[in-house]
């Protein structure tokens, strides 16, 4: 699958074909000077552009849910073992916000697959305390979203409460 950051690959696949990116123009009806800033990093193509280029080079875009990286919304407070730390990553409400929201996007397609885990549990115990103790951040990012609603829990476990508690106290630095 060729990624968004991986756009300069293009120029590789089309040489292996044998095009001139003249002749990827004319049969993409993609103008040349874009092709040119594609393969060069410069350009940001929309899909239909990128359905253009790959049609003719053989290519199809697809789109797949990627899953959190876990490590950075352990640092942003998710009660998780975090694997390996950066310490150039700051947490900020902003951050929690994109990567919590990440999280619930990932684990609504693997619910079934995910129930109980560390992850699942991690991102309910979150939510949970910023509902309880940041409620004007709740509603602000999370209450008209049905999705982030259906992984507060209707009840809570004492699991789920004491890592709600681990989660608050991490959050309590940046919120």
């Amino acid at each position: 699958m060729l990624k968004f950051q991986d756009l300069s690959q293009l120029r590789v696949l089309r040489k292996k074909l044998g095009l001139a990116q003249s002749q990827l123009s004319h049969l993409s009806g993609v103008s040349l000077p874009f092709i040119q800033q594609i393969e060069a990093g410069d350009a940001n193509p929309s899909l239909k552009t990128l359905q253009s280029l790959g049609n003719i080079l053989g290519l199809k875009i697809d789109l797949k849910i990627e899953e959190p990286d876990w490590n950075k919304l352990a640092a942003c407070g998710a009660p998780l073992l975090s694997i390996r730390s950066n310490k150039f990553f700051r947490p900020s409400e902003e951050r929690l916000i994109h990567l919590l929201r990440n999280a619930c996007i990932f684990l609504s397609n693997r619910r079934d697959q995910l129930a109980g885990s560390r992850e699942l549990d991690a991102v309910q115990a979150l939510l949970l305390g910023i509902k309880n103790h940041y409620p004007s951040v709740y509603r602000r990012y999370f209450s008209k979203s049905p999705l982030v609603n259906s992984f507060v829990p209707m009840q809570v476990s004492g699991r789920i409460r004491k890592l709600s508690r681990i989660a608050v106290e991490r959050i309590s630095k940046f919120l």
